[in-house]
This record gives C-alpha cells, sequence and structure tokens, in this order.
C-alpha cells in the first residue's frame, strides 16, 4: 500500500494531478452529451469549466515537473469516495439537466475537492504538502463560490422550465 496523500509529496501530487485530469475528462464528456442532446446552454458551461480544469491541471503539472511521482494504479488512489472529489458523478448527470441542476451539482464537487484539499492540509505533517493542499483547497473555495453566484444570478433571472423529453427512449418489453 502506498503512502497516503496527506503523508507523501510525490502521492499528493499524484493525486492533485489526477483530480484535475479527471475533472477536466468528465466535464468534456458531459459537455459532448449535452451537445447530442441540444441542450446548447449546458454543452457550453461543461466546455468552459473544462477549459478551467486543464488551466488547473497545467498548474499541477508544472509543480509536478519538480517532484518524483509514483505511478499509481486506479484501485491506489485514496478518494473520500468511489471516485475523485470533483468528479459529477454520471447518475446525477442527464440530458435533461436544467441549469440549476448543472450548477448545483458542480457546486458540490467544488464544495468536496476543497474539502479533500482542506483534510490533507490539517492532517499533513510536511510543510510542502500543507502549503500545496491549502493552495488548492483555495482555489476550490474560489470556484465553488463562483458556482454560488451563478446560481444566485440564475434564480434572479426569469425561471428556467423543467425539459420535458416528448420523444423518450422505448425499451420494448
Amino acid at each position: 500500500m502506498k503512502a497516503k496523500p496527506y503523508e507523501d509529496l510525490g502521492v499528493f501530487l499524484a493525486h492533485s494531478a489526477t483530480l484535475e485530469r479527471e475533472a477536466a475528462e468528465r466535464f468534456y464528456e458531459l459537455a459532448a452529451m449535452m451537445k447530442v442532446h441540444n441542450n446548447d446552454a449546458l454543452h457550453e458551461l461543461f466546455l468552459e469549466l473544462a477549459r478551467y480544469s486543464v488551466e488547473h491541471v497545467n498548474e499541477v503539472e508544472d509543480i509536478c515537473k519538480d517532484h518524483d511521482l509514483p505511478s499509481l494504479k486506479p484501485w491506489e488512489y485514496q478518494w473520500p469516495d468511489l471516485e475523485a472529489p470533483e468528479n459529477i458523478s454520471y447518475e446525477s448527470a442527464h440530458y435533461l439537466m436544467s441549469p440549476k441542476e448543472a450548477l448545483e451539482a458542480v457546486y458540490k464537487v467544488e464544495l468536496k475537492a476543497e474539502a479533500f484539499y482542506r483534510s490533507i492540509s490539517l492532517q499533513a505533517s510536511d510543510e510542502d504538502i500543507r502549503k500545496y493542499a491549502h493552495l488548492f483547497a483555495e482555489e476550490e473555495h474560489e470556484h465553488a463560490e463562483a458556482a454560488k453566484r451563478s446560481l444566485e444570478e440564475l434564480k434572479l433571472s426569469k425561471g428556467q422550465d423543467e425539459k420535458v423529453d416528448l420523444d423518450p427512449p422505448f425499451m420494448p418489453e
């Protein structure tokens, strides 16, 4: 078993890079799903979120260049849940999502990512891990606040009607 993310800088950075990389991949997947189903507003939202995640991947990977990172197998990552904290679950995403539902999901995963990093910053004895974990937690906090502001703006604007699928998938018996 590898060290925990709060015990070893390389393990921490490997988790951070993967967290951001997987978030970007998930946002791109969700954007593609929304494009296929003609949900243009969410297609654009998820594309924008994917681009922000790619920026964060690049930031983390720049930090990683100066450190030795272990090659972790997928089952060796130690996430608080089944997936990296910043991933919107497939179960909560659907092609009829409203902007409100999407922003609520984004807000939730940003808070989870912030909590992940805060937890590590509080448990780590290594000064570099604490520093990076605090920095990353602050960034995730900013993202959560941005999602929250977008939700509040959405509430102030004209309400979004729930989409109705007039031609739902059909499964013959």
